[in-house]
């Protein structure tokens, strides 16, 4: 009996699985980790506009905004293939340098926004590092411009692998559990065999 219903759930949680499992997360945002570009340059993906932007190239690329300006600089893309409703998961990483110049400004400010949704602000703050920022929004259409606004008078503010990617359904979790489930069930069942 036990045996039985360890098949099914282990028959159950294939299938379920098999029919709503994605192979991979799948980014949505091109050149998240601004590697297309040559030189100093941003890739054919971002548009940008402003007076100081740079993808900073070393270790990594971060792009840079909002160096030694008073005004803004701002890169944004278009990210398709949402569907309107559904969730999706974001993260990606960031640094806030400080402000070398007070009598230039105050503002060190980085924001990023999906259509009309404030994903993520942050003013007259310094990070030591980079640091993450994770979180989610929900699809107004199936295409909406990220944008992502970086002021820092006397330095830049930093921004990279930016990452956007569907929340996983709650069928595939669900599947997964019963998959898991199953299997531990006929681990557990094969030791306690081989025991007697």
């Amino acid at each position: 009996m036990k045996k039985t219903l360890l098949a099914l759930a282990l028959a159950a949680g294939l299938a379920g699985f098999a029919g709503t499992a994605k192979a991979d997360i799948v980014n949505l945002v091109t050149d998240g980790d601004f590697s297309a570009g040559v030189g100093g340059n941003f890739g054919p993906a971002w548009t940008t506009s402003g007076d100081y932007l740079t993808v900073a190239r070393g270790d990594f690329n971060a792009a840079s905004l909002g160096g030694q300006s008073v005004n803004s600089d701002t890169i944004s893309q278009n990210i398709s293939s949402l569907v309107v409703g559904n969730t999706y998961n974001f993260a990606f990483a960031y640094y806030l340098a400080p402000n070398l110049e007070s009598s230039w400004g105050s503002d060190n400010n980085l924001s990023v926004s999906i259509g009309s949704q404030l994903l993520f602000s942050e003013s007259n703050q310094v990070t030591d590092w980079y640091v993450g920022a994770t979180g989610s929004f929900v699809a107004e259409s199936s295409t909406m411009a990220l944008t992502i606004i970086g002021d820092n008078p006397s330095n830049y503010n930093y921004i990279t692998d930016i990452v956007i990617a569907s929340v996983p359904e709650p069928s595939q979790v669900a599947a997964s559990l019963l998959l898991v489930s199953g299997i531990a069930g006929f681990v557990i069942v094969r030791r306690k065999a081989l025991i007697a």
